[in-house]
């Protein structure tokens, strides 16, 4: 019997590497997300795509998924895109959960491929903000303890937010070199930039992220309607530069250091 691939759901599907091994992804090892994105598969039993891709040429989209190792498959994209820029219209949640991040406004899609060239940090793809009105939105409902990991950067000197709490508009927001100060956030219990606690704070963090940095987010989001992941609404602050981003609704501090070991290793940073 010959089954259509359209008729396989991408989370009912275990793949194999060379070898025969099984995929064994993070979120195979630390499972239950409530949303998971990436420039690399996450999980065995997800075989869809990681991102859809437009192409500066003629606008058209493109869906890029991973090659046999589990990262994106660069070769594919380069071959969409061309010579010219690739910007990313929607960031596949591989947690199942299917709550994707995306941005339909063509001037607010954030890059990774630039004059054929994919962007990089450390080694890996990177999914860059282009201006202070780049982002790719995901909302969730709040009144929820969340944990979040992410590979994140931001140019020095500017203005970058991770995500948003609706409607103050003000949450989770770092500018490299800057000690300015934000209100109407979120009480943030634990912080932590590369493993290391490094503030405790009613209202917002900031880090200088020169290179990529893992984040882990311990927000306590009690008496918020709606949590905007990307950027602010508004449009007046861009997203961080990412690279992954992982969010649990439950506490993870017993899986935090596992996490954090697991993202230092693929994305080359080093934890203290």
């Amino acid at each position: 019997m010959i089954i259509s691939p359209s008729a396989i759901s991408p989370y009912k599907i275990t793949t194999f590497q060379s070898g025969g091994a099984p995929f064994v992804g993070l979120l195979d090892l630390y499972p239950s997300a409530a949303g998971a994105y990436s420039v690399r598969r996450l999980s065995g039993v997800y075989s869809g795509s990681l991102m859809e891709v437009r192409r500066s040429s003629d606008n058209a989209l493109q869906d890029i998924a991973f090659d046999a190792n589990g990262d994106l498959d660069t070769a594919s994209l380069l071959s969409f895109v061309g010579a010219g820029n690739g910007f990313v219209r929607t960031w596949y949640d591989q947690s199942g959960n299917a709550i994707n991040f995306q941005q339909t406004t063509v001037s607010e899609q954030p890059q990774i491929v630039s004059s054929g060239s994919v962007l990089l940090e450390n080694g890996k793809p990177l999914i860059s903000r282009v201006n202070g009105s780049t982002g790719l939105e995901s909302t969730l409902s709040g009144n929820v303890n969340r944990w979040e990991f992410g590979v994140v950067s931001t140019p020095s000197g500017v203005l970058s937010t991770l995500y948003s709490e609706i409607p103050n508009d003000y949450m989770c927001i770092a500018q490299n070199g800057s000690s300015s100060t934000f209100v109407n956030g979120v009480t943030l219990n634990n912080l932590y930039s590369n493993g290391v606690a490094i503030t405790k704070s009613r209202d917002s963090f900031y880090d200088n992220f020169l290179t990529s940095s893992i984040l882990t987010l311990d927000a306590n989001d009690s008496g918020i309607s709606n949590i905007s992941f990307g950027y602010i609404p508004a449009g007046s602050i861009g997203m961080l530069n990412m690279q992954e981003i992982i969010f649990y609704n439950s506490n993870q501090s017993g899986n935090k250091t596992g996490i954090e070991t697991n993202l230092s290793t693929y994305y080359e940073i080093t934890l203290p």
